[in-house]
């Protein structure tokens, strides 16, 4: 199946690859071997969704690459705590390497997001810094609450995704130097579409960035 995201997703991942390798703390190998572990096709709709986001305001997708990065380790925060639970999260650093180092890599992966996060182009204002860190700390706490109700029969990559996507779209907005109303419009949709069935989600995050906010 081709993927639809292929030239965001190389960027994203060279990107993601040049903050995971700055990491010098005592829990940098951890984290690396977190996100190294993860399917990135399952744990990287919501960066993506924002690079698509940021066009759709009306600026360059690549303009977002440090929310996008951002949102993908927070979604790794997230493998990580749903692994602390059971294995309902599939490879992650809970079940090889054990509760402590756990949740110092979580930790680890928060603080790294908003070190991303600062990584802001100059033409970003201290205002759009300060709303940018509390989209995605909102954006975090919704994917910690989605998680710890998240049934056995659910996917927890999915769930991530999801809860994450209206930060990710409002993020999208503020990096792609959208106002205050394109940004709203941009979160309105992110949980709109959040009630939509996953292939009708697919179909709308692949439509054209440029027409997403026509209707």
């Amino acid at each position: 199946m081709q993927d639809i995201w292929a030239g965001r997703r190389e960027l994203l991942n060279e990107a993601i690859a040049r903050s995971l390798s700055a990491l010098e703390f005592s829990h940098g190998q951890l984290v690396r071997e977190q996100v190294e572990a993860s399917d990135r096709d399952e744990t990287q709709t919501a960066a993506l969704a924002c690079l698509s986001a940021a066009e759709a305001a009306g600026g360059p997708a690549e303009a977002a690459i440090p929310a996008a990065v951002a949102l993908t380790l927070i979604s790794q925060m997230g493998m990580v705590f749903v692994g602390l639970e059971n294995s309902r999260g599939g490879a992650s650093l809970s079940t090889a390497w054990g509760m402590p180092r756990s949740l110092n890599a979580g930790d680890a992966l928060f603080a790294t997001a908003q070190e991303s996060l600062l990584a802001f182009p100059d033409e970003i204002t201290a205002e759009n810094r300060l709303r940018a860190a509390s989209i995605l700390d909102n954006g975090s706490r919704a994917l910690v609450e989605a998680l710890l109700v998240l049934g056995e029969e659910h996917d927890p990559a999915a769930a991530s995704q999801r809860a994450l996507l209206p930060a990710a779209m409002a993020l999208g907005g503020v990096f792609g130097g959208g106002d205050d109303r394109v940004r709203e419009r941009l979160q309105g949709l992110g949980e709109e579409w959040n009630a939509l069935p996953p292939e009708e989600l697919s179909i709308r995050l692949a439509g054209d960035p440029k027409r997403w906010l026509e209707t």
